[in-house]
């Protein structure tokens, strides 16, 4: 089959590189660099704006190709995704079967498969389709949007007024955009020290770039990124072994990190204290935004008391999808119509819990799980690229943290991290011959 050729340009260690592309690869590099993309488009006026879905169509048409694939005789599934393949079946069918007992309406069905598992089909269409050459050159891509982002950061802080929830840099200025912020500093900040510690970037970069990170994530009160950063660093420093360098970085961000803590507490914090003591208070309260909402750490409690008090709707959920909402008015549910005032919505944990109960969320969060342990036997066994391991190992363990802080991994800023995650089975070269 004859394919389009299209080029992309990258900046690789100072040096501008073009390469050629097939076209199903230029749009492969589309979708993953959408994230970036999503906000702008979404803010565009009437009709114009539903080219926010065009990733969803594209998505659509790469499941029904896979499946079509699958079906021939001759196609075999990796046995190293075999796992995944049959997991996320389960989860499927788990939905499907639970729907019957909750039924509303199809289409409510079928929003809130779209909202749940295309990051599955992304994860998959990367790790059977995309090759090392592919990988490299979307992380490569990641280095100079940072800076673009972190430019156009301190330009809506300092020139515009725009901070806190508003301030998303390259992600536009609407609210919710920290989650996207969030999702990105991580990636570029562990691929950074990941690389320095593999002698592949220079210290000052690195340090540069924790440093930008940080600024920004003051700047937007991004306060539960500082804990993130340290606990990202720590799952980094344990990953790879010991060096003066390594010291000398972690040193570094132990006084970055203070100080855009002292930045953060200036700016936004002078009557209420920031310290750990204050956060951790402050995710296990009940409330959130407001006096009526839900909060992160005590949503699953609160809705199991108020919202699910049947012991039926506690394991099952109320149905996948019937607790959605859309831009579409008749994809907006009864039920978000009555409770959207909790906000329960806003993350990712919650809204599974209460659309598909305990078990929908032990299969959920089993996701991750499973990539971390096939990750870690991988690395342990040295059958995978070191660093794409790593860098799986410590997303697989921050996802499940993520889908209780924000619903970044529902929408377009979750599937960053999935890519990251199915790095480790990429497809050899020989096995995209055999598919």
């Amino acid at each position: 089959m004859a394919y389009a050729k299209s080029s992309i340009a990258y900046i690789e260690r100072g040096t501008l590189c073009i390469k050629k592309h097939k076209q199903s690869e230029w749009i492969l590099l589309f979708v993953l660099l959408w994230p970036f993309l999503i906000n702008l488009v979404a803010s565009l006026p009437g009709p114009l704006s539903y080219a926010q879905y065009v990733c969803d169509v594209i998505i659509l048409c790469w499941c029904v190709g896979d499946i079509a694939g699958l079906s021939k005789s001759n196609t075999k599934v990796r046995r190293e995704i075999l796992a995944f393949v049959l997991w996320i079946c389960v989860f499927l069918a788990y939905t499907l079967v639970t729907y019957a007992r909750s039924y509303q309406s199809a289409l409510y069905y079928l929003w809130g498969i779209r909202s749940n598992f295309r990051c599955y089909v992304l994860f998959f269409y990367v790790l059977l389709h995309m090759t090392q050459d592919n990988v490299d050159e979307w992380l490569n891509l990641l280095d100079p949007l940072f800076w673009i982002n972190a430019v156009l950061s301190v330009i809506q802080f300092v020139f515009g007024g725009i901070k806190q929830d508003m301030l998303g840099g390259i992600f536009g200025v609407e609210a919710g955009t920290n989650g996207f912020t969030l999702v990105f500093l991580s990636i570029v900040v562990v691929k950074s020290q990941l690389k320095l510690y593999e002698q592949e970037e220079k210290v000052w970069v690195c340090l540069l770039k924790c440093a930008a990170a940080l600024l920004i994530a003051a700047m937007a009160e991004l306060k539960f990124y500082l804990l993130l950063f340290v606990f990202q660093m720590v799952l980094v420093a344990i990953l790879t072994k010991f060096s003066w360098k390594k010291a000398l970085v972690l040193s570094f961000c132990a006084i970055a990190v203070s100080f855009s803590m002292d930045l953060l507490a200036q700016w936004f914090s002078a009557s209420t204290p920031f310290d750990i003591a204050t956060l951790v208070e402050k995710a296990f309260q009940k409330n959130y935004a407001t006096a009526n909402d839900l909060n992160r750490l005590s949503a699953i409690n609160t809705l199991s008391q108020d919202i699910l008090t049947d012991p039926a709707d506690r394991v099952f959920g109320l149905g996948l999808g019937n607790c959605d909402s859309a831009n579409f008015s008749f994809l907006r549910t009864p039920f978000y119509e009555t409770y959207s005032y909790l906000h329960y919505r806003w993350f990712s944990a919650p809204m599974m819990f209460l659309e598909t109960g305990y078990l929908g969320l032990a299969l959920y969060l089993g996701f991750f799980v499973i990539c971390f342990i096939k990750t870690l036997k991988k690395r342990k066994h040295a059958t995978g690229n070191a660093f794409y391991t790593s860098m799986a190992i410590i997303f697989s363990i921050t996802a499940p943290v993520l889908a209780f802080y924000n619903a970044s991994l529902r929408y377009e800023a979750g599937w960053m991290i999935y890519t990251v995650l199915a790095l480790p089975f990429v497809a050899s070269k020989q096995d995209l011959a055999e598919g």
